[in-house]
């Protein structure tokens, strides 16, 4: 529920996207801690791979709730003993999160 309502609001213009210089270190630091607890529920690992040593710009409380998106899909429908990885590259202007 919170997911559509959320999506509503972006839809409606009334959230305001705030992009702002982030240091991934420990951006996904942070994220890996929450994601590793969640996992262990489930009997599941999780790790980042790719480079964080970098700064990115993106709104971090949109980008959090992308991640938690995904890393939540990608749990809903591994096994336990089974690893998720969020692999982190850069490509030229940009970067690029892939969960798998």
């Amino acid at each position: 529920m919170d997911d559509l309502l959320l999506l509503a609001k972006a839809d409606a213009g009334v959230m305001q996207v705030q992009f702002k210089r982030v240091s991934l270190k420990p951006y996904l630091e942070d994220f890996a801690e929450d994601a590793t607890l969640l996992a262990e529920d489930k009997g599941v690992t999780f790790s980042v791979v790719g480079s964080t040593a970098i700064d990115g710009y993106f709104d971090p409380v949109w980008m959090r709730h992308v991640l938690l998106n995904l890393f939540s899909n990608a749990l809903k429908f591994s096994e336990a003993g089974k690893q998720i990885t969020l692999k982190i590259e850069v490509e030229a202007d940009h970067l690029r999160f892939a969960m798998c």
